[in-house]
């Protein structure tokens, strides 16, 4: 598989996640006790699979392990509990602004620059941002959060592409979603622990949400991102809203006009910082032509 056909299908598949993930809510399970049992379970699943796989490990390689958890476990976090406000669609559209956080986060942490191209996008985004959020002179409290989460993942995105080798993939993998769960169990303490599923189903759709969109689309964008940068990874994973749109109106639901308004400037803002990048990737493919020798003047006499 190309590692942009297994960001896709992550996208694909973390788009239709939006809806067990509600029918969990709808059951009693709160944000954080999602998240506890998706990373844990996912992590000590795939530590069953291969134990000795942590200590292969290096410490730089631990600690990064480690910092990705926190990123990626904050950045789910702050997403589902926005979802607790806002509708699939809006924080579908509202989670990729990471493409625009992305290329920030690396210009900030790292002095990678960032163009005219981005700037713009990043106008885009927050025009989009804003439809989608501002009723009158309120801000949507749902809107903010999963914009702050999706802030978390642009900055486990770029801490991602700078550690993952073939070799650590399924190591930082597993690293991560221990790390992740366990700050998702301390986040649950407040709010009474951590809750389980009443229902058979509920617990059916929880094995997809562990096994499907945690074990197999984190290991496919660890491996993924090994080969292409953060900013690439960020654009390709904005195929999700495009996904939660299609997947609501299959199931029935309606999305509103403003969410559409809002999402649409958003995907713009995608679409800007996309065009940037395959012009860059054509100007440095096209070969420099070798310089001409200057010809020597002709002898007179």
């Amino acid at each position: 598989m190309a590692p942009a056909s297994a960001l896709l299908f992550s996208s694909l598949i973390w788009a239709f996640s939006y809806f067990p993930i509600e029918w969990l809510y709808g059951d009693g399970m709160s944000p954080a006790s999602l998240v506890v049992l998706r990373f844990l379970g996912a992590g000590v699943a795939m530590l069953a699979v291969r134990p000795r796989v942590v200590r292969l490990l290096g410490r730089r390689e631990l600690l990064g392990g480690a910092l990705l958890g926190v990123l990626l476990g904050l950045g789910t976090l702050l997403q589902l509990e926005g979802l607790t406000i806002v509708s699939p669609a809006v924080s579908g559209f509202v989670t990729t602004l990471y493409v625009i956080f992305t290329p920030l986060v690396a210009w900030v942490a790292l002095r990678r620059p960032v163009g005219h191209a981005n700037w713009i996008a990043v106008v885009l985004a927050l025009l989009g941002a804003g439809v989608l959020s501002l009723h009158g002179f309120a801000l949507d409290r749902g809107v903010v959060l999963t914009a702050l989460g999706s802030l978390g993942y642009a900055c486990h995105f770029v801490v991602l592409s700078e550690l993952s080798v073939r070799e650590h993939v399924y190591g930082l993998t597993v690293v991560q979603l221990l790390v992740g769960g366990a700050l998702a169990a301390a986040w649950s303490v407040p709010g009474g622990g951590v809750g389980l599923p009443h229902t058979a189903s509920t617990w059916g759709w929880l094995v997809f949400c562990v096994l499907g969109a945690t074990v197999l689309t984190f290991w496919l964008q660890a491996w993924a991102q090994g080969k292409v940068s953060a900013t690439r990874t960020a654009v390709l994973l904005t195929s999700e809203p495009v996904y939660v749109v299609g997947f609501t109106a299959l199931l029935g639901g309606t999305v509103a006009a403003r969410s559409l308004a809002g999402g649409a400037l958003i995907l713009a803002a995608v679409v800007v910082v996309e065009a940037d990048g395959v012009r860059r990737r054509r100007a440095l493919a096209t070969p420099v032509p070798a310089p001409v020798p200057a010809s020597s003047p002709t002898p007179v006499g």
